[in-house]
């Protein structure tokens, strides 16, 4: 059977359940330790099968005479319930390319987590992608230095083509992308946009700041713990401080700035986030993609 039918399964009920927040947890827990992103094509078809499922065993239990009255008028609520569901799935819901900008350490992978139930997305995280394409696991250390063995401006370059090619394929499934990025230069931003240009869906820029002081702490703390894909350690910030490219005015017009660690204030970046993502101008104008030589 296929893994993504299953996937399915469960977050269907899940969502069913009002526990949309869960399934999307699990769907992109799924997706981090798979690498299966190609197979979210099917995930739309798959919902609907699963939740048209459950509304017809649903139906067959109320008409059932063995079944008691109230036996009959739970299983005809659970038959609405699943067959509004399904309904829902058909119409299917808008996607957006939205891209994260801030230095190692800023909170970007902990303030765009609540954005994944909140909008039903998908996230693609460079850390995991970048160690994926040279087989190691999301929690692998490889003690390289600024430039050097998968940190090369050579293999950023394809971390980031990596990533705008799962961006490409999950907003043309219908689901909103995160990309879970650094994006301190220009020209890895500029394809991202164009390609939500492209498939005429939002963009957006979560604008993620921290002050140097926090920067060093947290960076510092997550390498003691190990517990994170990250690499990044002191000289990586520093380097970063140095070469960072600010968004430009244009970029500025689709960007939302946030601090990680205020849950009261993430909860609020969420909803306006959610809320800017439904107007029609979030959609940006076509851009020249950069050529490379």
């Amino acid at each position: 059977m296929d893994v993504v039918s299953e996937a399915a399964f469960l977050m269907m009920d899940l969502e069913a359940h009002g526990r949309r927040d869960l399934a999307f947890a699990f769907l992109n827990a799924y997706l981090e330790t798979s690498g299966d992103y190609a197979g979210i094509r099917l995930l739309p078809f798959y919902f609907v099968y699963r939740s048209v499922v459950r509304a017809k065993i649903n139906l067959i239990r109320a008409v059932q005479t063995t079944s008691t009255p109230a036996e009959s008028r739970q299983a005809l609520t659970d038959y609405h319930r699943y067959i509004t569901l399904a309904d829902a799935y058909v119409r299917g819901s808008r996607s957006a390319i939205i891209i994260t900008h801030g230095f190692s350490g800023s909170g970007k992978t902990t303030l765009t987590r609540p954005l994944l139930g909140a909008l039903g997305a998908v996230r693609v995280r460079s850390d995991i992608e970048r160690k994926r394409h040279h087989g190691l696991n999301a929690l692998a250390w490889t003690g390289a230095a600024v430039g050097e063995s998968a940190y090369t401006d050579e293999n950023t370059a394809r971390t980031y083509e990596q990533l705008l090619e799962h961006a490409r394929v999950i907003a043309s499934a219908g689901f909103p992308v995160i990309v879970d990025a650094t994006f301190l230069r220009r020209a890895q931003r500029t394809p991202f946009q164009a390609l939500a240009a492209e498939l005429a869906v939002p963009f957006a820029i979560v604008d993620v700041i921290a002050s140097p002081a926090e920067l060093r702490a947290r960076v510092t703390a997550r390498a003691a713990r190990g517990d994170d894909a990250s690499e990044a350690t002191l000289p990586v910030l520093q380097a970063q401080l140095k070469y960072c490219e600010a968004l430009t005015d244009d970029e500025l017009h689709f960007a939302t700035q946030a601090r990680s660690g205020d849950e009261a204030a993430a909860q609020l970046f969420c909803e306006n986030l959610a809320q800017r993502l439904r107007q029609t101008d979030a959609v940006p104008p076509a851009v020249e993609r950069p050529i490379r030589k």
